[in-house]
Parts: C-alpha cells; sequence; structure tokens
C-alpha cells in the first residue's frame, strides 16, 4: 500500500514537470503570451519582411499585441510587396500615422513586426492600411554594409594619401 502510494506521487510529479516543460518551450518558442481574442485585423505593404512568418508577434513598446496571421506578395504599381496581415488586439487603438518596421530579436533571432505608436487623432480600424513601413534589415544587409563602409573609407585613405 506504501509503494502505491509512493509511485502515485512520483507520476504526479512526473506529470506536473512536463506540463511545466511543455509550457516553456510554447513560451520560448514565441507560442504563447498573445490569447488572441478580441482582435482586428491591419494590414502593410513592406519592400522586404526578411525570415518573417506566419505566427510571429507584433509588437508596440515591446510588449506583444498581435499575431501576423497571413504574408502574401502583391504587386502594386510594378512594384513587388510583402502584404503583411495582422491581428491586433481591439484593447490596442494605434493612430493612423503608426509607423511599422519589421525588427529582429536580438543578433541572429527571429523577425517581428514592431509598431511605434503615432500621434493622429484618428484611429486604425479593421481592414486599414498602415502607411509608413520600414523594411527588414538581416544580419547580411549589417554586414554587407560594414565591409562596403570599410572599403569606402580605405579607398578614401588611398587617395588622400597619394603623393601629387
Amino acid at each position: 500500500m506504501q509503494q502505491k502510494k509512493i509511485d502515485v506521487w512520483v507520476g504526479l510529479f512526473v506529470l506536473l514537470g512536463a506540463a511545466a516543460l511543455v509550457a516553456l518551450v510554447l513560451r520560448v518558442g514565441g507560442k504563447g503570451g498573445f490569447s488572441g481574442g478580441d482582435t482586428y485585423e491591419l494590414r502593410a505593404n513592406v519592400a522586404e519582411i526578411g525570415s518573417l512568418k506566419v505566427r510571429s508577434p507584433v509588437k508596440l513598446a515591446g510588449v506583444t499585441v498581435g499575431r501576423v496571421e497571413k504574408v502574401v506578395l502583391n504587386n502594386i504599381d510594378g512594384v513587388y510587396k510583402a502584404e503583411v496581415t495582422m491581428s491586433v488586439a481591439k484593447t490596442v487603438q494605434l493612430p493612423r500615422d503608426t509607423r511599422l518596421a519589421v525588427d529582429t530579436s536580438g543578433l541572429i533571432g527571429e523577425q517581428y513586426v514592431h509598431l511605434t505608436q503615432g500621434f493622429d487623432s484618428e484611429m486604425l480600424a479593421t481592414g486599414d492600411v498602415i502607411v509608413d513601413t520600414q523594411e527588414a534589415m538581416g544580419l547580411e544587409d549589417l554586414v554587407r554594409t560594414f565591409i562596403s563602409n570599410k572599403t569606402d573609407e580605405a579607398a578614401a585613405s588611398a587617395n588622400t594619401n597619394t603623393p601629387e
């Protein structure tokens, strides 16, 4: 009887540990944190979204306020852009001049939508398009910019050191 009681407690402890592990994995993986209750839909056309994916977080002031619902390629006046559709919590009312940027968590982390609140008195509504967007800058772009700046500096110093 005593052994059976110990087995039940050990089994319960293992189940609680497994549940805690699953919750931790979901939280770290970015799948938790936004309940997705009452939301409204916003869209934005961005020239470059990098590796932004469906279910990526939408953040305002560092707080997750929504999720990316859909990403499609649009041809707008002969220019291809990614149309990002996102759901945002209805409790978060955003001004029309809100700015959208595709940012990266850490140096090589996953990309997310970063919203910066504007100052317009008129608010965005369901189906509205955020016009002020900034494209994603990946690690490759940063390295390329750094290398080209170093190359330009080296060429400039070589030109100034030439005897006349």
